[in-house]
């Protein structure tokens, strides 16, 4: 298929933070699979032409290349309403949006930009029902996943007991704590950490080094205060490199993982401890259920496999009128 994607070339448009998670992803896989895709990297267009020109240039590139499909990870509102409302209304092309944070963000910003698209991939559970109560009908559930041509098992020796990688946020941080007082060693690398942020492959390498990986799923922002859970790569990347993944649940985590053989759950701070300590001395256990993972992910949980299902599942549909 041609594939028109429209979504960040580099993290946050900055060229000096390097290639977006998208970029490195999600273009990745659809190239992989065989399509003949064009870029177009909205920020860095609207930065050198301005929103209006941005907005004309995407119409008339949908004219020239007659895309079967036009793939959009939005980021804000950098775009206008009707530019897709009209690509989708009155051009043949099949337009589909990829809306990665809906626990937190559905409520203020989904909901209304869903309804110029013809379909919307959202990778929250609990966001389909949302969906249907407001009338849209062809939102499609899919997941992040792994992308296994960069993330894979180095067959390295343990060298750290318990590490994660991520951003001190939320409780997180207390959480390590407690781990610490309770005579655990415990590495951490992200923005905000006294180790710093790793590159993708320090990072892999310290997944692959690591007895076990811990996760946590709560978002960065709440919702009436209170903690929002929701799945991420992360989920998928740790078990993609052959690592013990241990994390706290979210919403439609079981559907990709068997808990307890092919990934672990903990579910509040003490059982965190208990299934902490309890993996560091049972090797073998560990080292069978990182296995599982690493089997499960790669043929079931690559990007190459969440984007055959969704194309898929779009052409099959065909054109939303």
């Amino acid at each position: 298929m041609r594939i028109l994607y429209t979504a960040l070339k580099y993290d946050y448009g900055i060229r000096e933070m390097g290639y977006s998670y998208e970029y490195e992803n999600f273009y990745s896989a659809l190239l992989s699979l065989g399509h003949e895709v064009l870029e177009f990297d909205f920020m860095s267009i609207l930065r050198q032409n301005g929103k209006a020109a941005m907005n004309r240039l995407l119409i008339s590139t949908v004219h020239e290349f007659k895309p079967h499909i036009l793939f959009c990870c939005l980021f804000s509102d950098q775009f206008d309403y009707e530019t897709f409302r009209y690509i989708s209304r009155e051009t043949d092309t099949i337009t589909v949006n990829w809306f990665s944070d809906d626990v937190w963000r559905f409520e203020t910003y989904s909901r209304y930009w869903c309804w110029c698209f013809d379909y919307i991939a959202t990778t929250d559970h609990t966001a389909m029902d949302k969906y249907k109560s407001i009338g849209y009908s062809n939102a499609l559930l899919t997941q992040f996943a792994c992308n296994i041509q960069k993330f894979a098992k180095l067959e390295l020796p343990k060298k750290y007991e318990v590490t994660f990688v991520g951003q001190p946020h939320g409780k997180r941080v207390d959480m390590i704590n407690h781990l610490i007082a309770e005579g655990i060693s415990v590495a951490c690398w992200g923005n905000n950490w006294p180790n710093g942020k790793l590159s993708q492959e320090e990072m892999i390498r310290v997944f692959n080094q690591s007895k076990i990986n811990l996760n946590f799923c709560a978002a960065s922002m709440e919702i009436s205060h209170q903690p929002v859970y929701q799945m991420k790569a992360r989920i998928f990347e740790i078990p993609g490199c052959g690592a013990f993944l241990l994390t706290d649940p979210a919403p439609g985590l079981e559907c990709y993982y068997t808990i307890g053989q092919e990934i672990e759950c903990f579910s509040d701070l003490q059982d965190l401890v208990d299934k902490v300590k309890y993996y560091l001395v049972h090797d073998q256990e560990r080292e069978h259920i990182a296995l599982q993972g690493y089997i499960r992910t790669n043929t079931q949980h690559t990007f190459e496999k969440r984007f055959e299902h969704l194309l898929s599942c779009i052409s099959e549909r065909g054109k939303s009128r």
